[in-house]
């Protein structure tokens, strides 16, 4: 590739690393953030959970995909499966695909740490919760998964969808933050999943 002097210019404007005797602070602390997260992970076994569900409730269709932020300090664990492999009819005559998406993370607001389940509903809670639990909220997202559906008539495939009917279709991403607790479909911390 070329060499690509607008990249170049828009670098040179970000601000530079913080001094040494900083920057070993800040890794510091990423790093003990990033094992707090490590071991929820490993306590959920949220990645072990979705591959069960996978295994039984899909019959082994889908996909597992797992996505990190930056420094670690954000994890996603997305199960995604086409429509027409999902075991009930009626979910099975669709033209699209499901997810159940379980996020770990820190809550943008609060700073702590907090753990995410995507469905059709969005479930939080903050850290620690039960393994336990995290698969009963994982059971309800897979009962009512999130749906990116195709249209089905001539009329829907040329109806524009409205903003907030689009920002809900999108699937979740590693990168984004949880909703804040004030939205419509995110129940208030503490109630959601534990």
């Amino acid at each position: 590739m070329e060499h690509w002097d607008e990249l170049e210019r828009f670098c040179q404007e970000w601000p530079g690393p913080p001094p040494a005797e900083d920057q070993d602070s800040v890794d510091q602390q990423l790093r003990a953030l990033a094992e707090l997260l490590d071991r929820h992970e490993a306590d959920l076994q949220i990645r072990e959970a979705l591959d069960q569900i996978r295994g039984s409730a899909l019959r082994g269709s889908g996909e597992l995909l797992e996505r990190r932020g930056p420094f670690d300090l954000a994890r996603s664990f997305a199960l995604a499966w086409l429509a027409g492999s999902d075991p009930r009819p009626d979910r099975a005559a669709q033209s699209g695909e499901y997810h159940i998406e379980a996020w770990l993370g820190f809550h943008p607001q609060t700073g702590r740490a907090c753990v995410r389940v995507t469905g059709e509903k969005v479930l939080e809670a903050y850290l620690p919760v039960t393994a336990e639990k995290l698969r009963t909220a994982l059971l309800r997202a897979l009962q009512a998964p999130r749906a990116l559906l195709l249209p089905t008539t001539p009329d829907e495939a040329t109806t524009e969808p409205d903003e907030t009917a689009a920002s809900s279709d999108s699937p979740p991403s590693a990168a984004t933050e949880p909703p804040a607790p004030s939205t419509p479909d995110t129940q208030p911390h503490g109630s959601a999943i534990d």
